[in-house]
């Protein structure tokens, strides 16, 4: 009975484990041609990805702000960027443990494209935004 129920939660356990990884390749999209600075930044810094499902950004030019949320449950810190076309950082947040969404101010930046950068401690996930005031 108990090497039953061990091999139970074995396959369970196993089953859960390949959900999670196979959800996390599934989560970065991969494809566009490189045209623009942006990508050719993205494709000379391999632990970028291009585009990925596991947060939203929303760029609210009236308010000048822009909005990183976090679609799942958040147990560490992450660091947010926010980068230009030529790859220098412009600004960097924190998204902190427990929160799901972090703030840029852009009252000072200019009209363009931008990437956002969110670090999940090894690999940098990032999505292209436009900011047009």
């Amino acid at each position: 009975m108990f090497y039953k129920r061990l091999f139970i939660l074995g396959c369970v356990m196993f089953f859960l484990a390949q959900t999670i990884v196979a959800k996390s390749f599934a989560a970065i999209v991969v494809g566009a041609p490189i045209n623009n600075s942006v990508a050719k930044f993205m494709q000379k810094n391999k632990n970028i990805e291009k585009d990925t499902t596991l947060f939203n950004v929303v760029v609210d030019n009236k308010d000048e702000l822009i909005v990183v949320q976090w679609k799942g449950i958040n147990y560490e810190d992450r660091e947010v960027q926010l980068m230009n076309a030529d790859g220098k950082m412009i600004q960097k947040t924190v998204l902190f443990t427990g929160s799901t969404v972090a703030y840029f101010d852009i009252q000072t930046i200019y009209n363009g494209e931008y990437l956002v950068r969110l670090s999940d401690g090894n690999v940098w996930f990032s999505k292209k935004i436009q900011i047009k005031k």
